[in-house]
């Protein structure tokens, strides 16, 4: 998935952000005191991009951990 630069994400929306020393964190677009959208964890000025998160990449542990509970529960 490519980075955005120029727009912001949609409101309360968690996205994958690259920051100035090359790291990704997980942070969401949130409404400032004073109605400005804002990063609720970093500064406008530490984010040098953003994209979406997508589900195979963040969900793959989980979604095995449910398949091992489902199996287990049909047993009894």
């Amino acid at each position: 998935m490519n980075w955005n630069y120029g727009n912001t994400p949609e409101l309360y929306k968690e996205v994958e952000i690259l920051l100035k020393n090359g790291t990704t964190k997980k942070d969401m677009m949130i409404k400032g005191k004073y109605g400005n959208y804002e990063w609720r964890n970093y500064t406008d000025s530490a984010v040098l991009g953003w994209r979406e998160i997508t589900e195979n990449k963040t969900n793959t542990k989980e979604n095995k951990t449910m398949k091992n509970q489902e199996r287990t529960e049909w047993k009894h």
